[in-house]
């Protein structure tokens, strides 16, 4: 998603009930920031092999993203969450990581690029 398309942008302004840009911006400076130490505490249990705390993380960052309307990360933090609760391939789990930092980095690059 590309936050600098105007009419993306107004149709995520409308789906949160009609908040202004200047509210949504601030929850996502929050959220920006937020994710960031989540990512770096999800490294670390990453390469812990701490399978139930990337789940509870990521599980957070897909409720935060998706209250936010960012369906980009919304379906990596899901896939991840999936597969760090259940286990059943814990060799993928490195590659849906990165995913979910690169879908991160992008929505950082989008809303670094003046919004």
């Amino acid at each position: 998603m590309d936050y600098r398309d105007k009419l993306q942008r107004q149709a995520i302004l409308s789906a949160l009930g009609g908040i202004s840009e200047d509210i949504y911006l601030e929850l996502i400076g929050l959220f920006r920031q937020q994710t960031r130490e989540q990512l770096a505490q999800a490294a670390a249990a990453l390469a812990a092999n701490n399978l139930a705390l990337i789940g509870t993380i990521v599980h957070s960052i897909k409720g935060a993203a998706a209250n936010l309307r960012l369906q980009a990360l919304v379906e990596p933090a899901a896939a991840l969450e999936r597969l760090a609760k259940d286990g059943s391939d814990p060799a993928a789990i490195p590659q849906l990581f990165a995913q979910l930092r690169d879908a991160f980095a992008a929505l950082e690059d989008d809303f670094s690029g003046g919004g």
